[in-house]
């Protein structure tokens, strides 16, 4: 086949196939092979057994499940087939992921599809219980004492405390629920990014409060992790605010101005 390609499109075919022997990830090595199917057909013979292999070893999984979901039994060439369309759904999906944590929440046909995500259920360790020091309540108070230090101190009005005591009760009350125990709920030093966007997307999907409501809950949970490592350095998210940066919903009077119902970054 390379014999009666032109000089040049054999260099190019040489790279491709160096490439795609080289790749040690499978991802990757997925892509070169269809790039190579695509560019080259006469070599389907030699690629497509092995591609069918990185395909199984993909998403095999995902297809027993499918397949088993439907009381289905398939024979091998329609197992190549449900493998490959397998890997359009969940690279689809998987785009659609990355699209809204970039702040694009455009229905996606994939997720859509998907089951809700039901999270597992966390036992509490010896390792997992808190740190009294380490908790939202503390945290508030240890900031609420340093403000009031020095002659000419700006103590917080009595609200201003109360307020992040309750953000921070609510919070640790949502997860709760989904799965942490009391102690590990109530442990400021294990908040996550994508822990606060989920208990946001569900305060939204409530639809009771209002966007500005729902910025106010979660820029005081940011707010309370900013004085926890201001007090404890180190020992407390000692690689960043991991809520630093997250935008805002838009509130519904500035998405009119925008021409949109709703937007959710």
């Amino acid at each position: 086949m390379a014999e009666k390609m032109p000089p040049s499109e054999r260099q190019r075919f040489m790279r491709d196939l160096r490439a795609y022997l080289k790749s040690q990830d499978e991802k990757r090595r997925s892509s070169l092979a269809f790039k190579l199917l695509d560019r080259y057909p006469d070599i389907r013979p030699f690629i497509a057994p092995h591609l069918a292999s990185l395909l199984e070893a993909a998403h095999g999984d995902d297809t027993d499940k499918a397949v088993a979901s439907k009381a289905l039994h398939i024979d091998a060439e329609a197992r190549r087939l449900v493998n490959l369309e397998m890997l359009s759904f969940m690279g689809a999906a998987h785009r659609g992921l990355e699209a809204k944590r970039g702040g694009n929440y455009n229905p996606v046909p994939e997720l859509e599809a998907a089951p809700a995500f039901v999270p597992p259920a966390k036992t509490s360790t010896a390792s997992s219980k808190a740190d009294p020091q380490f908790t939202f309540r503390s945290i508030v108070a240890a900031e609420t004492a340093r403000r009031a230090l020095g002659k000419d101190a700006k103590p917080f009005p009595a609200s201003t405390p109360r307020k992040y005591l309750k953000r921070g009760e609510e919070f640790a009350s949502w997860r709760q629920s989904q799965g942490l125990s009391k102690s590990a709920a109530l442990d400021a030093r294990t908040v996550t990014r994508e822990e606060v966007e989920r208990w946001r997307a569900s305060l939204l999907a409530g639809s009771e409060l209002t966007n500005r409501t729902i910025n106010d809950k979660v820029s005081c949970i940011s707010t309370i992790i900013k004085w926890g490592r201001r007090l404890h350095r180190e020992a407390f998210h000692p690689e960043g605010n991991p809520l630093a940066g997250l935008e805002k919903c838009i509130h519904p009077r500035w998405a009119a101005g925008l021409g949109i119902s709703r937007v959710v970054a």
